[in-house]
């Protein structure tokens, strides 16, 4: 049955206090983290709340996606609680907002970790908070939820990720772009560990199937003109552009190929543009982009419709959920399919489960791979319709996440 917002948060006992996180984002240097982390492997009493920390970018480069984690997040919370918890106690959940910032990120998982005392900590978004984070969660051996597509390459005992790996998106979207758009390709994408390891995944398998790179761009953050990228496009002439440009500045990228005219002679598929983005984006834009996810909201299943409901009569007719949104409501849930069962919540004996976790959900099952600690699941293809809306093209299913790593 659907909650109310006020419901909800009563049940979480969330806590956002963003005049405090700005203030601590504007001192001076990087917390020590050394001396702040601290793992929690003990067991509390079993009357206190399980703390889990999320990190959510709500203002930055990726502002957009803010409001879809918390979405995931505390509907995924109000369901546990609803049902008796984690282990027999209820969920309290504490945001705080990263900026799409190292440094921010950084700090807002010592907090989270040390003064906050949370029990895991489940967020992030740019590759390159989630690989700070990741450092500083192994070294304090602190459990941490990933819930981003990414490059890969993050594996550790205590880090788990429904986040897609590029042979679940990149390597999809690649083989059915040369089944059905062209061979020859041309990759823009922003300068940095995300940007450039994708890139680094999709020449190889644009290679192994027959294809052609004609082109490699990186642009910093921050890019608001595209002028010089789009005239070596043009002169490059490729069949397919696939960008990786992160953020706002991938909505603008796509907005100037449209005004260059460049989309007249060219496709464009992705592994970064669902139902969240569109609404940047004219019609025009965003009509015949072929994109690769491993969540839409067109997904027709009975947990997704069930989903849907929750949040539109939580947040609104209008309220949208991405792939990042959806993984943080399947991190919590496979926590809770991980504790079911479990009379004593402790670090360790929740870790070695969520080891062989399954959660059959809105985006279709999931289960743990344990040599690294990342998802199988389904990958879908979709082309955005002159409405905008999404039509289902392939779904290719249970795919083997291949992380770059495995599990020391």
């Amino acid at each position: 049955m659907a909650q109310s917002s006020r419901q909800l948060r009563r049940i979480m006992r969330a806590t956002f206090d963003r005049r405090a996180l700005l203030r601590g984002a504007a001192a001076a240097g990087a917390v020590p983290l050394a001396g702040t982390f601290r793992a929690r492997g003990a067991v509390a009493q079993n009357t206190d709340p399980i703390r889990v920390g999320a990190i959510i970018p709500f203002t930055g480069l990726e502002t957009h996606n803010g409001l879809s984690m918390q979405y995931g997040l505390e509907i995924a919370t109000g369901e546990i609680n609803t049902a008796g918890g984690l282990a027999g106690r209820q969920v309290e959940v504490i945001m705080e907002d990263d900026g799409s910032d190292v440094g921010r990120g950084v700090r807002a998982a010592a907090k989270l970790v040390g003064q906050d005392a949370v029990e895991f900590l489940n967020g992030t978004l740019t590759s390159s908070v989630r690989t700070a984070v990741f450092e500083e969660t192994r070294e304090s051996q602190t459990l941490f939820l990933n819930p981003t597509y990414y490059e890969g390459g993050l594996c550790d005992p205590y880090y788990f990720s429904s986040g897609a790996t590029p042979n679940q998106g990149i390597e999809p979207m690649t083989a059915f772009a040369m089944e059905n758009l062209g061979k020859s390709f041309y990759f823009v994408a922003s300068d940095y560990i995300w940007g450039t390891g994708s890139v680094a995944a999709a020449i190889p398998a644009v290679e192994a199937g027959g294809g052609s790179v004609v082109g490699e761009e990186y642009v910093p953050f921050g890019t608001s003109d595209f002028t010089a990228v789009i005239n070596r496009i043009k002169e490059a002439a490729p069949d397919v552009v696939f960008p990786f440009v992160a953020g706002q500045d991938g909505i603008t990228f796509l907005k100037q190929l449209s005004d260059f005219g460049v989309r007249e002679n060219v496709e464009i598929c992705a592994d970064s543009i669902d139902e969240l983005i569109v609404p940047a984006l004219s019609n025009e834009v965003a009509a015949g982009i072929v994109n690769c996810s491993c969540y839409y909201m067109m997904l027709e299943n009975d947990a997704n419709q069930a989903f849907l409901e929750t949040m539109r009569s939580t947040y609104g007719d209008d309220a949208l959920i991405g792939s990042f949104g959806m993984n943080m409501y399947n991190n919590m849930k496979l926590v809770q399919a991980a504790a079911d069962g479990l009379d004593e919540w402790t670090k360790d004996a929740i870790t070695e489960r969520l080891r062989e976790a399954t959660f059959d959900g809105p985006s279709g099952p999931l289960t743990t791979d344990p040599s690294n600690q990342h998802m199988v699941q389904n990958a879908y293809i979709a082309t955005i319709q002159p409405d905008k809306s999404f039509k289902l093209e392939e779904t290719i299913e249970n795919v083997s996440p291949q992380a770059g790593c495995t599990v020391p």
